[in-house]
């Protein structure tokens, strides 16, 4: 039977917020910015020549870092390749971001964008790939957004299993490209200017706003699923490459409506719009739909620097230029609207989601891949940079501000070498980071299953007893000279019947910190098999409830997350 060296016990009361939780701690724990430890600010950088390879032998003098426009002094310098050890595992400033000797590959289907004939060449493509021989030291996740996030296989080097679960994976009938949702827009813009007695441009308007509030919410839920993901694999070492296959979102869909319903009112014959009718269509479409895209993926590109990921963005439609001009012109009347609009159309339906693509994959230091019905450039490019990058840290020298974005700049003065690295990242409250983080282990357990802990659940009159049992070997610790210090937390919720929480809030939850041990004091911790922290609470109403616990790191921020069956009463 496992030994317990420790065991605390408090009353737990529903509490608000999980900010609420973190604050109320002595000490919160600290978040990183970009992997950062100690203030230390990391980030990775993939150089290449004028003809795509990888510059392998860059030197500390040969480049400047700047922060906001003031120049940094560089900590740390190294190229990682292909596993090679590396001085940073030594360096206590960034001992999180110690490099591996495994590349880590996540592989997204955005099925939402995708139409059945588009999916079925991407998967055929992913198919391929995965059954062509790879080097054993990749790990692969499969992972995919439908009516909400799906992972398919964890990170995994074998090839075979993923490939199988991607064969499981079928299209979604009813998704819809940005050329067929804007066909059907344009048809009921032709209705409404046709068969509308009233005031067309405000019918014209209103229908407007529910196409665009349509793809704004689309791309809301998409990024939400993405920084589910990416936190995820915050605790996974080294630089980690996602790999995101979609359609795209256009990050300012009323603009697209307030250009058809200008240019249809002029093509229909009607007189330009006149200032009242600029005045209600404005009013109209101004009115707040509850979603911003370019607000959404500004979530998403910080969550990916924080947790060292970069996107490599494909267009999985491939080459369409052709194909939408032709059948924008078999839109009954669009073609007497001229060749402008034609164009127009064009803009909106293939370039205008393709930003969405591209501003991923520059502000995390990725790529894009666009126009090409050869999907294999982009996974290879993902590939390669995982094994090949610098890895530059610095102490940023400006003065903290909560919400200020903090300009990142890499100068090289070797000619013909390009870099691709973060842009930056914003500097956010650590107790926000760490609430987010922990919503989202509760939210989605299964993809935070990273290592065995059990709670054991007992009860008796009155009250309900939550024991989280931890094995020891878990335990992270941190080192400040010849001190160390760990500290764990648990969250727990209780989740009935028809899916809400009980009390709507975190239901029980508990922490330790070893504050200031010694060397010798830890391996005394680490004799005993487990170790477990107790929480006390008033029962719910009799019935089956699903418990999901979310335990927490506060040296790394690396969580876990433990579900299970209770049955209360009876």
């Amino acid at each position: 039977m496992s030994r317990t060296i420790f065991r605390w016990t408090c009353g737990a009361s529903a509490v608000c917020l999980v900010a609420s939780l973190v604050s109320a701690q002595k000490k919160p724990p600290e978040s990183p910015l970009l992997r950062v430890q100690s203030e230390m600010v990391l980030v990775d950088l993939v150089a290449t020549d004028q003809e795509g390879n990888p510059v392998q032998d860059l030197r500390p003098e040969e480049l400047q870092v700047f922060e906001d426009g003031k120049k940094q002094k560089l900590q740390f310098f190294d190229y990682l390749a292909g596993g090679e050890d590396s001085p940073a595992e030594e360096s206590d400033a960034y001992s999180a971001a110690a490099p591996t000797d495994e590349a880590s590959l996540i592989l997204f289907l955005d099925m939402a964008s995708l139409e059945a004939d588009v999916f079925l060449r991407v998967k055929e493509s992913l198919s391929e790939f995965l059954t062509q021989p790879g080097s054993s030291d990749t790990r692969i996740m499969l992972a995919s957004y439908r009516n909400g996030l799906s992972i398919h296989h964890g990170l995994h080097e074998d090839r075979a299993m993923l490939a199988e679960a991607l064969s499981r994976i079928e299209p979604v009938p009813e998704s819809e490209s940005a050329l067929s949702s804007f066909r059907r827009f344009y048809e009921k813009m032709e209705t409404i200017f046709r068969d509308s007695a009233g005031d067309a441009i405000s019918i014209a308007a209103s229908e407007g706003k529910a196409f665009a509030s349509g793809i704004e919410l689309q791309a809301e839920a998409v990024s939400k699923s993405l920084n589910v993901l990416i936190r995820s694999v915050r605790a996974v070492p080294g630089r980690k490459q996602l790999l995101f296959l979609s359609s795209g979102y256009p990050l300012r869909p009323m603009n697209i409506v307030r250009q058809v319903i200008d240019k249809r009112t002029r093509g229909s014959g009607s007189q330009i719009l006149s200032s009242a009718h600029k005045e209600r269509m404005n009013a109209i479409l101004s009115a707040n739909t509850g979603g911003d895209p370019r607000a959404h993926l500004r979530d998403v590109i910080d969550q990916a620097n924080r947790c060292q990921v970069s996107f490599y963005s494909i267009d999985a439609r491939g080459l369409m230029a052709a194909s939408v001009t032709g059948q924008a012109r078999d839109w009954g009347s669009v073609s007497r609207l001229g060749s402008d609009f034609i164009a127009e159309i064009r803009d909106a339906v293939q370039r205008a989601p393709q930003a969405f693509l591209t501003e991923l994959a520059s502000g995390t230091g990725g790529r894009a891949f666009l126009n090409s019905n050869n999907l294999m450039p982009g996974i290879q490019a993902a590939l390669g940079d995982a094994r090949s990058y610098y890895l530059l840290a610095y102490r940023p020298k400006n003065k903290r501000k909560l919400g200020k974005f903090h300009k990142i700049e890499v100068k090289l003065n070797r000619p013909g070498v390009t870099a691709r690295y973060r842009k930056g990242y914003l500097e956010t409250d650590p107790q926000d980071v760490t609430s987010g983080d922990i919503m989202a282990a509760l939210n989605v357990p299964a993809l935070f299953a990273d290592y065995p802990f059990q709670v054991q659940v007992d009860q008796q009159p009155g009250k309900i007893t939550f024991n989280t049992i931890v094995p020891t070997r878990s335990l992270r610790f941190s080192r400040e000279g010849d001190r160390l210090h760990c500290a764990v937390e648990v969250y727990g919720i209780l989740i009935d019947s028809k899916g809400k929480w009980v009390g709507k809030d975190i239901y029980f939850t508990r922490g330790h910190q070893f504050e200031s041990i010694t060397a010798q004091q830890k391996e005394k911790v680490l004799s005993y098999a487990t170790f477990s922290l107790t929480a006390e609470a008033k029962p719910p109403t009799p019935g089956e409830y699903r418990m999901v616990v979310v335990l927490r790191q506060g040296s790394d921020g690396t969580l876990c997350a433990h579900q299970q069956t209770v049955r209360v009463g009876g």
